[in-house]
């Protein structure tokens, strides 16, 4: 039978995954790589040939019959995409259903260890979970076993771009004896104004504000940025002293500085695996946010947010020494994670292809 498979990217963190899995899968398939604005950059910086979004669609989010139409025009045969929050923009949720409606096989992929709300719709509904779904490890296979009883469709691929990252460790270190700490944001989903959780009070300051008092008390020169998530509404202000961090390439951002902070981001594991100082914020303030969803140990974690200070000053002291290796377990579990993801995806088409020629006799 004809394949055509669509290759769907919206989310950077489900961009990132699949990229370094393209060129692969390219060589064996007739394949289109479509690509929502908010992740173009991570495919341009690889030199990637995509087609954006906005060359099938004039606006985005695009129409549920849009998307429909699409489908049916292109012919494809199958779905190769990633998994988005279905609160904003639901391009990629829509997608998923569609394929289903229309019988065009999906197979989808977790880039992190949560996020499971990605398969619901705003009933409850289940509907945005794709036939066949890749996912980290052991933890998140189990986790997703909640929610669909079928183990034969969730396979163990790891997480391609970390085990890229990995590979480039050496190339992420600071130079420079200057200490600059990056806050990592995310925002708060929970009532859906996607505010940073840092604008959260404690009980009349902002976290944001607590932080930087005790960074400013820890007694070095230490350089403050702030990074936004690409989907939070940006703060009006930010306590004077703090910077912005407009880094392009999130890359540069590990290289520039020295110490990471944040809760559960896929960032703070990212600076852990390459050997950053990493302090996670455990406290009672974002109680909402955590769900102890990563199942490895990101640096050192505080449980009150006035044992900041005190850990930061350790991570300035271990600034250039020999780090425990917490993501050690991480490390096993995403080697190989390329060649995982192209076999399973040849192993989805493969199937699903039987299924149809079943069909049709």
């Amino acid at each position: 039978m004809n394949q055509h498979i669509l290759i769907y990217l919206q989310d950077i963190g489900g961009a990132k995954f699949i990229a370094p899995t393209i060129d692969q899968i390219l060589g064996k398939y007739k394949t289109s790589v479509v690509v929502h604005p908010i992740s173009e950059a991570v495919f341009k910086k690889h030199k990637i040939k995509y087609l954006p979004l906005s060359h099938f669609f004039n606006t985005i989010p695009p129409s549920e019959g849009e998307i429909k139409s699409f489908l049916l025009k292109n012919g494809f045969s199958h779905a190769f995409c990633s998994l988005s929050s279905p609160y904003r923009d639901l391009t990629n949720s829509n997608l998923i259903e569609l394929c289903r409606e229309l019988k065009i096989p999906t197979f989808g992929i977790m880039d992190h260890w949560k996020g499971y709300d990605r398969f619901f719709d705003s009933n409850r509904e289940m509907i945005y979970f794709p036939e066949y779904l890749g996912c980290i490890d052991e933890f998140s296979k189990k986790e997703i076993l909640k929610y669909c009883n079928d183990p034969e469709k969730i396979f163990i691929v790891g997480h391609p771009y970390l085990e890229k990252l990995l590979a480039k460790k050496d190339a992420l270190r600071k130079e420079d004896r200057t200490i600059n700490m990056l806050i990592i944001s995310q925002p708060d989903t929970s009532d859906r104004d996607f505010l940073s959780i840092f604008q959260k009070k404690d009980p009349d300051e902002k976290i944001i504000e607590k932080i930087y008092e005790q960074t400013v008390n820890a007694g070095k020169s230490i350089k403050v940025y702030f990074r936004h998530h690409p989907k939070e509404t940006k703060f009006h202000s930010l306590p004077e002293g703090i910077i912005v961090d407009k880094t392009e390439d999130w890359e540069d951002a590990l290289r520039n500085n020295d110490i990471f902070i944040g809760l559960d981001s896929m960032m703070l594991i990212e600076a852990e695996l390459v050997g950053k100082q990493c302090i996670t914020l455990n406290i009672p303030e974002f109680s909402d946010f955590h769900n102890s969803s990563v199942p490895y140990d990101i640096g050192s974690s505080i449980k009150k947010l006035n044992d900041f200070e005190p850990a930061l000053q350790n991570a300035i002291r271990m600034i250039g020494r020999q780090n425990p290796d917490n993501s050690s377990d991480l490390k096993k579990k995403i080697s190989g994670s390329s060649e995982r993801v192209v076999h399973y995806l040849e192993r989805f088409i493969n199937n699903t292809e039987k299924s149809r020629m079943h069909e049709t006799v």
